[in-house]
């Protein structure tokens, strides 16, 4: 849940105005997506709604980084407003009010803290995968003859 939700206090906070405004993850993550779906919304500045709307047609990459937060927002906004109106600690205070919190968005919250476990879970076990893989190319193959025998240093 906690990916989760500092994914929506992403979503939600305005960058520092520094001249440029850096480019969120999601918008880097679906760039090619709303160029090919959402391109007249893209011109007007914000994409986001056509992109939900496009859910199905989404990459992968985009799906993970923008729809599931996205939807979180979408789903949260009423109890954001309501219990955390002016925090910087969005993912705090939801947890403080979670007993507060709307059916559908305690659905999305507890939707997107299992996707989270379950993108985590898949990424250690590809890591444990890539380690047994780097363990095998370090260890020498064993040998099937014998080992020498060792002589005796008895003497008679």
């Amino acid at each position: 849940m906690h990916t989760t939700l500092l994914f929506a206090t992403l979503l939600v906070q305005q960058a520092p105005d520094a001249g440029v405004k850096p480019m969120p993850p999601w918008q880097l993550a679906c760039k090619a997506d709303y160029e090919k779906l959402c391109k007249e919304e893209a011109k007007k500045g914000d994409p986001r709604q056509c992109l939900a709307d496009h859910e199905n047609e989404l990459s992968e990459e985009c799906t993970k980084k923008f729809l599931n937060g996205y939807r979180i927002i979408t789903l949260c906004r009423t109890d954001m407003e309501k219990h955390c109106s002016g925090r910087k600690d969005l993912g705090v205070c939801m947890k403080e009010h979670d007993a507060d919190l709307s059916k559908d968005c305690k659905g999305a919250l507890v939707k997107g803290s299992k996707q989270a476990k379950a993108e985590a879970k898949a990424e250690a076990k590809a890591d444990q995968a890539e380690e047994k893989k780097e363990d095998k190319k370090e260890t020498p193959p064993a040998s099937d003859k014998p080992a020498p025998k060792k002589k005796s240093s008895k003497k008679k």
